[in-house]
């Protein structure tokens, strides 16, 4: 439901903004795939093995993809990502607002953060089942969370209904950090 709108909203950069891409919790490696053509280098990942043994035949021959088993906020802070997208990822996490912070230490400044998220639902099978930590967010919760840590949000919009669940994609920028130091 998501990829597509995800994937334009990615590509909207121009060319000179598209050397390193990471998508946190890859999956099928469905996105990674789609990015490998555009980006010099892509990055998934996972803190589970397992789910990057279920990503690794996506992305079998392409040379420019990498596969790392870490957690997401163990990354490193040297701004080396033109692209983070995370899809269905931040209802995952206890912490949305330390994702958006990690995602900001690990983007260039002029980098853009991709999400596909879940919207507010009453489905509590997926606590259990799915190992989902929040029932979504509204639009609003996640444009807080990353205006606290300097993000913008430059796109939003909502997908169609499937299975009782409601996407909302959206784009975060940066905002340009403002010199305050003295000469």
């Amino acid at each position: 439901v998501y990829t597509d709108a995800v994937l334009e909203l990615a590509l909207s950069q121009p060319d000179a903004l598209r050397n390193a891409a990471l998508e946190i919790g890859p999956g099928g490696g469905k996105l990674l795939k789609a990015l490998a053509p555009f980006f010099k280098q892509v990055t998934g990942i996972d803190n589970a093995a397992e789910m990057l043994a279920k990503t690794q035949p996506a992305v079998v021959g392409l040379d420019n993809v990498t596969l790392l088993e870490r957690d997401f906020v163990e990354v490193s802070e040297n701004s080396t990502f033109d692209l983070v997208v995370a899809a269905m990822v931040i209802h995952h996490m206890a912490a949305p607002l330390q994702f958006f912070q990690q995602a900001a230490k690990v983007l260039k400044s002029n980098g853009v953060l991709v999400t596909a998220e879940l919207c507010e639902h009453e489905q509590e099978w997926v606590k259990e089942l799915c190992g989902d930590v929040r029932m979504g967010f509204a639009a609003e919760e996640l444009s807080q969370w990353a205006n606290q840590v300097g993000f913008v949000r430059t796109h939003h919009q909502f997908l169609a209904q499937r299975n009782g669940f409601r996407v909302q994609v959206s784009a975060f920028a940066l905002k340009p950090q403002t010199s305050t130091g003295t000469n």
